[in-house]
């Protein structure tokens, strides 16, 4: 325990240091946005209570004084008000109704009622309302929100919350010593007695890993990538095990240094006790050895025998030459008979007398003690020799008694030296102010004892110290810690008793405690550069591997976004009613046709991010609503209608800001609100849906359901072109092989065969894409759907003059593909290409050329079959090119497109797990790249190929 007690600087510089962390990860918690508590009240409480524990470690090390006690308590009521903040607002914020702040008037007042007992009972009281309070409410908060939390977290948080529940129960049961109960009996001092260390230590243990647990829960997360998980966990643990090992390093390093300095306070002090030991025991032995010669003088030894009176005035002649020996020797002798009573004596000056009886051992041995004369207020020594025949039978006893003023001079040279009996009663001191004091509490009957022998007077022999000091213990006087060095001076149990300051001890012991702290503090900072540099480094490494997961992840939401608004659909009916969660767009107006309300899917329709921004809109001048629907609305109608709204044109008009731009097919329901009066009505109800996916699909299917008829028509024209092309080829060659070779008339039936082939060839085109199935996919090469693609397009092309250059390498691998639809795909951008072209090139020209290439490329760790069709036609302006891939969108005119073609290719190529980019430049070039992907079972074949 007193090895604790010489390292309670340490423990103090400890619990400083743990709650110092722990305002540093509270801040840190603010700073990553880990909002769901008020961690800034946590952060402030111990950001003061670390301070208030070095404050402590300086009172401990240093010297306390009356101002630094109250900077300390206004530290610790500062803190835990901070602390009950923390709780109160935590738990209101989790439960979203709690105590307000009126609860603080209550508390304060009970927490001031302890200041009646001094500043001891001020802060006694201040921890058992705000610490106890605060602290268990601080526990509570964290505890609801590790509730919500995931494992990992939520394990971490937990064990913050209850060590800080232990914390508030150690710091708000156990408190300093005050003057009433229960802090009279249940403090730290009964603490450390009973369990023999400091409450200090455990509570600096509790804080350190309150601290810990709520870092590791703010780095710990089921969300995080594994590379960064790897990161956080490598150094979210390792550091406080290095810090660990460095305040276990500092611990006995401030130890080692305290012993060494004690050891050099102990020597100063055993030299100077040795100093003041050698000195009293002179003159104890000077005295003790005059008492010895006269009682072994013949003629003392004959008065003893005979009593007459000539032997007595003999003897009283003898202890005159006592008298006359010098001041210093014996200033005061006497003789006494066997009953202990004074026969004679000398009074050298001032006619005092003795006590009635000198008691020598109970063997009739020599026998020395101090008394005090209270008149004179001098301490005195007496020397009792016993006067013994020649028999050695005891006849008597002489007693001598010298004065300590002379020795009490060289006990005033020192700060604090005491000369004191074996029941701790003070002989002499440094100071008068010790006088007749016991310097440790008196054991049993000594007090007793001690005031019925008269030596001391009656007491009450106030105590100095709390306990019995023994040499090399620490020990308390006057709120300063000394170390006691004693020396005992003779078998009767007297010692002299030196009390060292601790200032050396101090300077050694705050030299070892700073070196940890700036240790420790480059750890921490090295440790947070390390793994700042590591986690960025992490980040950036992995920043691919991020962009794939946002692309799959966007993949995943758009498929859960079509299933959700089909659930959407089924509940329509449901929850037609809550205005709010509607997937219908809603819109609310005045009785004026002016704008009051939008709920959020009209928001989402529109693209309006603020519904401050179009309150007040006119209905009746949106310009989809034409007179014809304002007069029956007028009327009370209810108006349902279809219409293609343009975000371009409300922009042009600037109705109101817009978020999106194009076009998109939307259905109304308007429905005039319970009428005011005649041709009037209280407000309208709009209903909008966004039904663009919609006519989408239904223009799809009838693109579907064209394609199919035609290729039913192709296949019929087909057959009927087939068989007399059959006839003209076998009957060409017939004539062919009929005439001479290298004649004329042979060369033209060869030429009839080979066109003839070539019009069976285009036939077989037509009919391989009529009878291919919609949904059927198979491994197929690039080059065959190309290849099919252009015998189908090849005559146009030719037709407008315009150059096919293509460069498809024939070991490419195969994709899985539905190929009438990459076919639809490969036309439709043709056809496209071809359109530019003849815009730009009405006639031939070199540079009229439609270039196709076709490559293997890596895209993301996976293979793909990229495909780039290019023309150098109009090419399309920023306006234009925005807006390509949205539905109904076209330039052409009303009789050649729809504005379908992009949008559906768009979505055949992504329906292939591809995808199709555009590139453009107006007046220069188009290029649309299609990337493709190879499946992974399908190995390299070698197709045909095509060049050009």
């Amino acid at each position: 325990m007193n090895a604790l007690i010489m390292q309670m600087d340490y423990i103090f510089f400890f619990y400083g240091f743990a709650f110092i962390i722990l305002g540093a990860v509270c801040f840190i918690l603010i700073k990553e946005k880990l909002q769901r508590l008020p961690w800034v009240w946590l952060g402030l409480f111990g950001f003061t209570h670390g301070v208030h524990e070095w404050l402590d470690l300086f009172a401990v090390s240093l010297e306390d004084s009356m101002s630094l006690r109250v900077v300390r308590l206004s530290f610790t009521i500062i803190s835990f008000l901070f602390l009950t903040e923390f709780g109160r607002a935590g738990v209101a914020e989790l439960k979203s109704k709690g105590t307000g702040r009126w609860i603080f008037v209550p508390l304060a007042a009970l927490a001031s009622i302890g200041g009646f007992a001094g500043l001891t009972g001020l802060e006694a009281s201040s921890r058992y309302v705000l610490g106890l309070t605060g602290g268990l409410w601080a526990s509570l908060a964290l505890v609801l929100v590790a509730k919500q939390l995931e494992p990992r977290p939520r394990r971490w948080l937990t064990a913050g919350g209850l060590s800080l529940g232990l914390y508030a129960v150690s710091t708000g049961v156990i408190v300093g010593q005050a003057g009433f109960f229960p802090a009279s009996v249940l403090n730290s001092n009964a603490f450390l007695q009973a369990l023999g260390f400091p409450i200090q230590l455990l509570r600096g243990i509790l804080a350190i890993f309150t601290a810990f647990s709520i870092w590791v829960y703010s780095q710990v997360s089921s969300t995080d990538e594994y590379e960064v998980h790897r990161i956080k966990k490598r150094y979210t643990f390792l550091p406080g095990a290095v810090i660990i090992i460095i305040l276990a390093g500092g611990w006995a390093l401030t130890g080692f240094l305290g012993r060494h300095a004690a050891h050099e306070v102990l020597e100063t002090g055993h030299l100077h006790a040795e100093t003041l030991s050698g000195h009293l025991n002179y003159v104890l032995r000077e005295t003790r050895h005059t008492a010895d010669v006269k009682a072994r003088s013949p003629l003392v030894v004959r008065a003893l025998l005979t009593g007459s009176p000539r032997d007595m005035e003999t003897a009283r002649v003898i202890m005159n030459e006592c008298k006359d020996e010098a001041d210093r020797k014996a200033p005061f002798c006497s003789l006494q008979d066997t009953r202990n009573n004074t026969i004679l004596h000398c009074n050298r000056k001032n006619g005092n007398s003795l006590p009635d009886k000198f008691h020598l051992t109970e063997d009739g041995g020599f026998k020395s003690y101090f008394s005090f004369d209270a008149a004179s207020k001098v301490w005195r020594y007496h020397a009792i020799a016993p006067v013994k025949d020649e028999k050695g039978n005891v006849l008597g006893s002489v007693v001598i008694r010298e004065d300590m003023k002379g020795v009490e001079e060289f006990f005033k040279k020192h700060e604090h030296a005491f000369l004191v009996d074996p029941d701790g009663i003070i002989f002499l001191s440094s100071s008068e102010c010790w006088c007749l004091k016991s310097l440790w509490p008196l054991k049993g009957d000594a007090r007793k004892n001690i005031a019925s022998s008269g030596r001391f007077g009656p007491g009450p022999f106030d105590v100095v110290l709390p306990e019995e000091v023994m040499n090399g213990m620490l020990t308390v006087l006057d709120g300063k810690r000394f170390l006691v060095t004693r020396r005992t001076i003779n078998n009767e149990g007297r010692s002299i008793v030196l009390l060292s300051p601790t200032r050396l001890i101090a300077a050694y012991r705050l030299f070892a405690i700073f070196s940890t702290f700036v240790i420790s503090g480059l750890t921490i900072v090295f440790f947070s550069m390390l793994y700042l540099s590591k986690k960025s480094a992490s980040q950036i490494a992995s920043s691919e591997q991020k962009l794939l997961a946002s692309y799959q992840m966007l993949v995943k939401e758009i498929g859960e976004h079509k299933a959700a608004q089909e659930s959407l659909k089924e509940s329509e009916a449901k929850f037609r009613n809550i205005y709010e969660d509607s997937p219908i767009g809603i819109e609310i107006y005045d009785s004026e046709g002016s704008l009051l309300d939008i709920n959020r899917a009209g928001m989402d329709i529109f693209g309006i991010p603020d519904t401050r921004r179009v309150k007040g809109f006119k209905l009746f001048e949106d310009p989809n609503i034409s007179e014809d629907v304002r007069d029956r609305l007028l009327r009370g109608e209810i108006v349902r209608f279809e219409a293609v709204f343009d975000f371009d044109r409300v922009v042009e008009l600037d109705l109101y800001n817009t978020s999106k731009s194009g076009r998109m097919y939307i259905n109304l329901v308007i429905t005039p609100i319970r009428p005011e009066a005649e041709n009037k009505f209280s407000g309208y109800l709009v209903q909008v849906q966004d039904i663009t996916s919609r006519k989408l699909a239904e223009a799809e299917a009838l693109r579907t359901s064209h394609l199919a008829a035609l290729g039913e028509l192709a296949a019929g024209v087909a057959h009927e072109i087939n068989n007399p092309v059959n006839g003209i080829i076998n009957y060409a060659q017939l004539l062919f092989n009929k005439l001479n070779r290298g004649t004329a008339e042979s060369d033209i039936a060869g030429m009839i065969i080979k066109e003839g082939d070539r019009i069976a060839d285009i036939v077989s085109s037509l009919l391989s894409f009529a009878r291919e199935k919609r949904k059927f996919k198979r491994p197929v090469g690039i080059s065959e759907i190309l290849s099919e693609s252009l015998k189908l397009t090849d005559a146009q092309l030719k037709k407008d003059g315009i150059i096919l250059k293509t460069d498809v390498p024939p070991e490419l691998p195969q994709i899985t593909a539905n190929l009438q639809q990459l076919q639809q795909v490969f036309l439709n951008i043709l056809s496209n290409a071809r359109y530019a072209l003849n815009q730009k090139y009405p006639f031939a020209h070199e540079d009229k050329i439609i270039g196709i290439t076709a490559a293997e490329v890596p895209i993301e760790d996976r293979k793909y079959i990229r495909v780039i069709f290019e023309d150098h036609g109009t090419g399309m302006s920023d306006g234009i090119f925005n807006k390509v891939l949205n539905p109904f969108f076209t330039t052409k005119p009303d009789n050649i497109g729809t504005g379908l073609g992009l949008s559906i290719s768009h979505g055949i190529i992504r329906d292939h797990g591809g995808r199709l980019t555009l590139e453009s430049r107006e007046g220069e070039f188009t290029k649309v790249i299609i990337d493709l992907p190879v499946h992974p079972e399908l190995r390299a074949t070698a197709d045909t190929g095509m060049t050009g």
